[in-house]
């Protein structure tokens, strides 16, 4: 289900654009499943997030051609559950980025998956992170908490019994000092200059700001 998202919502309050996603995934949910709706809800939110736990997500900067209002620090599952509580469903299960969505959705086809990439109106990759010094400084519920899908479990072979997906979020790679002239007018009209350069000078979004403004 693709829908239009109105200019004063992606920049106006937070509870706008959240109660409009709300409103929007209701009603596919009502029309696929009807309003008894069994099984768990995922969230994917294709935007750079910090992420404690499987279903705690701190929002760190807008990118693309969002701005809505006092998101940046707040948990996204928490609004996202306001929301969509008003609608009378149940609370989310979890919290995704959409390349996790991708791996995932390639994984049941393909047990070997161990790597989803986006390239498209925004860039960014996740991989499967067996690494034991991924449990340092204190993080091993990260690792009990952040797994993959059951067909990416049954498929590891590994020492390390609890593997974790590792987000690389590599669309904020600094790329200033290889910019051309077209990548910084693509940053200075972007909404955080600077910021996400990588993902700026290849994906989809922010190539059509730059043929708008001219």
């Amino acid at each position: 289900m693709e829908v239009r998202r109105p200019k004063a919502i992606k920049e106006g309050p937070r509870e706008e654009l959240f109660g409009f996603l709300a409103d929007r995934g209701a009603t596919f949910l009502a029309k696929e499943c009807g309003r008894n709706v069994e099984g768990d809800l995922d969230f994917s939110f294709s935007f750079p997030i910090t992420q404690s736990a499987i279903i705690e997500g701190k929002f760190i900067v807008w990118n693309k051609v969002f701005s809505a209002k006092d998101c940046v620090g707040a948990d996204l599952v928490q609004l996202w559950q306001e929301a969509f509580f008003c609608e009378r469903y149940e609370p989310v299960k979890a919290l995704a980025n959409d390349t996790v969505g991708t791996m995932e959705a390639a994984a049941y086809s393909r047990p070997s998956t161990e790597v989803g990439a986006i390239i498209g109106t925004s860039t960014n990759a996740v991989n499967i992170e067996r690494n034991p010094r991924m449990l340092e400084n204190g993080e091993e519920h990260l690792v009990r908490r952040c797994l993959p899908c059951r067909p990416l479990v049954s498929s590891m072979a590994s020492a390390m019994p609890l593997p974790m997906l590792d987000a690389a979020e590599w669309g904020n790679l600094d790329m200033k000092r290889i910019m051309n002239k077209f990548d910084m007018r693509v940053d200075s009209i972007s909404n955080e200059p600077g910021a996400q350069t990588f993902e700026k000078m290849i994906s989809g979004c922010n190539w059509e700001s730059f043929f708008a403004s001219q």
